[in-house]
Parts: C-alpha cells; structure tokens; sequence
C-alpha cells in the first residue's frame, strides 16, 4: 500500500503544494515587505497547506520554515514552529483564517534585512545570475517573539519555484531558534572574560596546556615572573626555565605523569626574569573529555624560596635545640588533662620513653606524697594559666633526687588548657653540695659563737684587774659588742636557711637582755618592742644592723635614765615594700645639743653607712633614731 498523509498518497504531495502555490495573489491581505522594513505580514488564507509530504515534513520540523511570494511580498506559510514562537499565525482547525501577525526586527539588524530584500527583489526581476546565490547565503537577525522577547535566528532562502521566464516567483526559507545557543556562547565567553581576570589577579603563575602539555595560556604573574609573553613562552622548551641540577628529575617526573595521566606535584628551582633561580612549588593536574581522555593540562605554581630558607633555617635551630637539650640533660615532657604523658624527652629516673608514655605521676612515684605534691603544681598551673617554677624532691630506689622544676600550660587550638607542657634539671648534686655548704656554715657559726664568747670571758676576766671606772665602762661596752655578735651567730647556727636571718625574731630576743644587762634585772625601764616574726636580712645586714641596736639601747639604758629615774624605750623593725626600718625612741632628756659624738655613735654612723642605709635623729622630747635602707 502507497503510504498517506492526512489522507492523501504520497505521490500527489508535491502537485497539491504546486497548485497551492500558484493560487492567485489575495491583494486586499499583501503587505510589501520592502515598504515598511523591519515589519512582516503573514496571510494564511493564500497559502494553505495541504496534508502533504512537503507540509508534513515541514510541521515536524524543528527549525522555522516559511514561504514567501516575492511579487506580493506576502508570507504564505509559516509552519508550526514559526507559528508557536510568532504566535497566531496560520489556519484554524475548520480551515478559517486567524489575523496575520506583525513581525517585527530588531532596528539595529534592519541593514541586514533590508539587503536581503534587495537581494530578493534582484531574484524576482532577474538583475543578476549571481543574485540568488547571494540570497541563499545565512543571515542572522533578531525578530520579537509573540512574548515580546528578541529572539537570534539564522537563516537561508532559496528560490522555490520560477516563471516561464526563469525569474523567482516565491523563496522557500528555513531560520534556526539560535537564542540559546548565542547565550550560551555569550556565557561562555563571560567565563573565559572572568576566569582571565581571575587568573591575572591571582599571585599564583597559572598556566593551561594542551593534551600534551604545551603551553596554551598563561596569567600575568607567570609572564611578569619569568619576563617573557605568552608567545615567547609557546616556543620555548621550559626545561631551559630550571636550574640544571633540578632538569633531568623534573623531565623524568613530568614525563611520567603525562604517559601516567596523573598529577604532578614537586618543587625546584625556577630562573626568575633577572636570572636568580629561586625555589618554586609547581602542581599540575589533568582536565578530561566527556570520554575520559585528558584534553588539557592546568598548572600553578608559586615562589616558595622564603619559606624553604626559612624551614632550613628552622630545621637548622630545631637541630641546634635538640643538640642543645640533649647535652644538657634537660628533660622535657607533655601532659593531657588528665595528666598523662603524651610526650617525653630524655626521661630521668632510669624510665626509657615508652615506660612513661600513657602513665601518670601516681603511676610512676615510689612514694604516693612525692606524686600528690607534683600533681597539685600542674592542675594549679591548669587552673591558674601561669606557670610555676619549684624546686621538687622524688624519692627513687631508697634515694632523695632534687629537680629544679618549670611547668607551664598547654594551650589547645581555640585557647584553652588542655594540658602542661614541663621542663626539669635534675639538680641532686647542686643541692647536696648546697646542703654540705649549709652544714659547713652552720659548724663555723657555731665555732665562731664560741670563740666570741671566749673573747667576751677573756675580756671580762681583763676587767676584773681594772679599777678605773672609765676604762672598766669601755671593756664592758667592747664585752657587749662581741656578745651581741656571738649571739647573731649562735642564731644562724639554729636554723635552716644560714644566708639570711629572722631579724624581728632576732630584735625580740636581743633587745631584752641588753636593757636587762645594761640597767639591771629591776631598772624602772618599761622596754616595748614592735617587731613582727618574717622580716628577714641577710647576713650581711643583719650583722651590722645587730651592732647599731646593741650601741643604742646601750646608750639609752645608760644615759637616758640615770640615777635610777623611770622611762620608757620604744623600738620596732619592719620591711615594706623592699625597705627595712629600724627605730628606737626614749622618753628622756634628749641629746644635749653641745656634745661631742662619743665612738659609740661614730660607730652607728659607719656601720649605717655600711648597710647602705639613712640615719635620722629627733626629740626633744626625749631622743629618737629612725635608719632606712634598701632590704
């Protein structure tokens, strides 16, 4: 059976279509295109397609198809497509007319239009052979849609049928919907614009390359960087680029990525436009095709010659550090929260690393009070977040070792504790030679006690033989300044610390028994001492501060209450704020204002001066000293 369309054998399609054609011209629905250029007029009542192969074809088609009679300057057809994107255009379903539609250009592409009419024309009065070559070639122009968009279409025409004479009677044209495609294409090249600034923004060098890796574009910090444009760089075998001690690896690597089609990622030396070579980092990945080939090559690379002198250098002191640490014997360690030890370093007590990794102190302690004491400094230094510097003793295998030792915290990534990180000198020996030092100094406190009080008894036994009353005064003074020293020394030998002295403990001791020896058991004196245990000396004020109290209470006893008259006696010591003060006030006559310095006071003058400090006296009423110097 002959194949139909709508009814119709196939092979009368083409007839039907002819006699359609050469139906007569309809003026009362003609509109010259050429009159009113960039509007067309479409008449469906002229043409009206029969279910032909022709209108067949055409009504499936997805591209716009339309014929046009030249004399009339009428559309005759406009096919599906058309008709939906213009909107109205064609027969109803009964075979009646609907209003032909206003096609309207876009005024910027009216030239372009225009010339085709022209070139139409020529093929309808036969000016030219060449004409309708010259109006079958593409046009592309911009025509408003039934939504009032622009819409790209490009498009041919040819002549479809002709006069007796061989001139074109109507044009037969087919235009493609290339909207999308122009925007895609105005995307494209969008991308490529942004991905070009990009790049010549970026302080990267950035370079994209073919399947086989030659150069095909690159940014403007790579151009800048090696000082020669993109076309020197096409030509150029960039081996030339790297230092020759770097070339045969980086050839070697590079060509097995390209057969391997994998990443490249390695650093070497790049010669910079002023001919330094610096060390550069280049990575360079594969891009593929929708088959999986690799169409393309992208590369960067960046200037890493600071910081590979900087990690040399860093490594240099790390070494340097280490060496350091490891001659020294310090040990060094880290703690989590819980106080376990993440990290050691030259462990002390006999522990190798792995002994000590994972435990805490209460695991590794002989005795649970050496642990408790080590654990209560770090969870403070925790606590707190300021380290702490203490002098520890760990009892290990019967034996007492000593640590000078220094924790402080560890803080995490956001700021926070979460552990310490420690370090520690194992000072055994240091103390143990402090401890013998401090037993020798006691023994010769002592001895030198001794032998103060031998030269006091010496001297007494001297005074015996003395019947002079001057003479007799001035060797009990000289017994009381040897006995006031020998008690300070007897003093060091009682207590631990033998480098500094208790000195309000020593004046609450030492300022009774003078008042006592000096005005006698029952003397109308009332002795007030302000002193307070804690202010403490070194032995080197505290001897000569010892003297001067001994030479003013003597005088006050002496010579401020004479004949047996009452009185009283006020002196105190206190440090503040690293400054020692010493006082001492009598309510006596004063000071005559005429008298000659005896030597005790000449005395108390050197030995202020001695200690570095200020002497100043008051009264009346009665007599007051007041010394100040730096504790």
């Amino acid at each position: 059976m002959t194949p139909t369309v709508r009814g119709y054998r196939r092979e009368h399609a083409l007839e039907r279509y002819r006699e359609a054609t050469e139906m007569p011209a309809r003026p009362d629905r003609s509109t010259d295109l050429h009159q009113q250029p960039g509007l067309h007029r479409a008449d469906p009542g002229h043409f009206r397609p029969e279910p032909d192969l022709f209108a067949a074809l055409a009504e499936l088609s997805h591209d716009l198809v339309y014929v046009y009679e030249i004399e009339t300057g009428r559309t005759l057809y406009l096919n599906r497509r058309a008709r939906d994107m213009l909107g109205g255009v064609g027969a109803d379903a009964d075979g009646g007319r609907v209003e032909p539609v206003r096609l309207e250009v876009h005024p910027d592409d009216l030239p372009l239009v225009r010339r085709r009419a022209e070139m139409v024309h020529a093929m309808r009065d036969g000016v030219e052979e060449g004409a309708a070559d010259a109006a079958g070639h593409e046009l592309t122009y911009r025509l408003r849609d039934a939504s009032g968009a622009w819409r790209w279409l490009r498009g041919r025409e040819r002549p479809l049928s002709r006069r007796p004479d061989g001139r074109a009677r109507q044009v037969l044209g087919i235009a493609q919907d290339i909207t999308e495609a122009r925007e895609r294409d105005a995307a494209l090249a969008e991308a490529h614009a942004r991905f070009v600034t990009l790049a010549d923004a970026s302080p990267a060098m950035l370079w994209m390359g073919d399947a086989e890796g030659r150069i095909e574009f690159c940014n403007g910090a790579l151009t800048a960087y090696i000082g020669m444009d993109i076309a020197a760089l096409r030509s150029l075998d960039w081996g030339s680029l790297l230092h020759p001690d770097d070339l045969p690896g980086e050839r070697a690597r590079w060509a097995d990525a390209l057969e391997a089609e994998r990443d490249y990622h390695h650093r070497f030396r790049l010669r910079r436009h002023d001919g330094a070579y610096r060390w550069a980092l280049s990575h360079v990945v594969p891009v593929r095709d929708a088959q999986g080939r690799v169409a393309r090559w992208i590369g960067s690379t960046t200037d890493i010659h600071d910081q590979v002198h900087a990690e040399e250098a860093l490594r240099h002191s790390v070494e340097r550090l280490r060496l350091a640490i490891d001659t020294s014997g310090v040990v060094m360690f880290s703690q989590d929260a819980d106080l376990r030890y993440t990290w050691i370093h030259h462990p002390a007590l006999g522990y190798a690393p792995e002994d000590v990794i994972g435990r805490t102190d209460m695991d590794l302690m002989e005795r649970p009070e050496d642990a408790a004491r080590l654990i209560e400094i770090k969870r403070r230094v925790m606590r707190t977040g300021r380290g702490e510097r203490h002098l520890v003793q760990i009892h290990q295998g019967g034996a007492a070792f000593w640590f000078d030792l220094n924790v402080h915290p560890r803080l995490g990534p956001d700021g926070g504790t979460i552990g310490v990180i420690a370090a520690c000198v194992d000072v055994t020996d240091m103390q143990r030679a402090i401890e013998r030092r401090e037993m020798l100094l006691k023994e010769l406190n002592h001895r030198i006690k001794n032998s103060l009080q031998l030269v006091a008894s010496l001297l007494r036994l001297q005074m015996a033989e003395i019947e002079d009353r001057t003479t007799r005064s001035q060797f009990e003074r000289a017994c009381q300044r040897v006995t006031a020293i020998a008690e300070l020394h007897g003093r060091l030998y009682m207590t631990e610390d033998v480098s500094s002295l208790d000195f309000g403990l020593q004046l609450r001791s030492l300022a009774p028994r003078l008042v006592e020896q000096i005005a006698g058991r029952n003397a109308p004196i009332a002795l007030e001492v302000e002193a307070d245990e804690g202010d403490s000396l070194t032995v080197d004020q505290a001897v000569p501060l010892s003297l001067i109290v001994n030479e003013l209470l003597t005088n006050a006893a002496s010579h401020a209450f004479a004949d047996g008259r009452e009185g009283r006696i006020v002196t105190g010591f206190r440090v503040a704020d690293g400054v020692g003060h010493f006082w001492l006030w009598d309510d006596g006559p004063g000071l005559p204002p005429t008298v000659e310095e005896r030597l005790g006071l000449r005395l108390v003058r050197a030995l202020v001066g001695q200690i570095g400090g200020r002497l100043e006296t008051g009264g009346p009423p009665g007599t007051r000293f007041d010394i100040r110097f730096r504790a």
